[in-house]
C-alpha cells in the first residue's frame, strides 16, 4: 500500500472519529429528547383511547399488564400500541433515556411522563404530553 493511501484512509477516520464524538455530544440528546416526546404523546393517547373503552379501568401503571392490555391483549382484542413503536425494558415501559415512564394516578386518571435527560423527577427537563399540557394551563 502506497503513503498516500495510507494517510488518505488515516485522515478519512480522523474524521468519521471526531464526526461522531461531535454527534454523540451535540445532537444525540436532542434526538433523544424529541423521540421521547414523540413516544409520550404516542403512550399518551393509546391511555386516553384505551381509557375511553374500559372506563372502569383508573388504576393504570407501569407493568406487563398495562402494556399486554394495550399490545392487544383485552377483552377486545383491540391493539392501542404497536410493538414497534414502544420501549420495554424488565416488564415496563421506558424512555429513550432507558428509564421507566413515570405513571402518576391524579384525579381517578393516569398522566404519564418522562423525568428526561437529566433523570431527575419534577424539574424543567421532564416531558409531558403536549393535550395534558395544555389542558392544564
Amino acid at each position: 500500500m502506497s503513503k498516500g493511501c495510507i494517510t488518505a484512509i488515516t485522515w478519512c477516520s480522523l474524521i468519521i472519529f471526531f464526526s461522531s464524538i461531535i454527534y454523540y455530544f451535540f445532537y444525540w440528546p436532542n434526538v433523544q429528547s424529541r423521540a421521547t416526546y414523540q413516544l409520550i404523546n404516542l403512550i399518551d393517547d393509546s391511555l386516553r383511547k384505551y381509557r375511553s373503552d374500559y372506563p372502569e379501568s383508573k388504576g393504570l401503571e407501569n407493568s406487563s399488564k398495562t402494556i399486554s392490555a394495550l399490545l392487544g391483549n383485552n377483552s377486545r382484542n383491540k391493539t392501542y400500541l404497536h410493538k414497534k413503536s414502544i420501549l420495554v425494558r424488565e416488564k415496563q415501559l421506558v424512555d429513550y433515556w432507558k428509564r421507566p415512564i413515570i405513571f402518576i394516578k391524579s384525579n381517578g386518571n393516569t398522566r404519564i411522563s418522562s423525568n428526561g435527560r437529566n433523570g431527575i423527577h419534577g424539574d424543567n427537563d421532564d416531558i409531558h404530553p403536549s393535550f395534558s399540557r395544555i389542558k392544564s394551563k
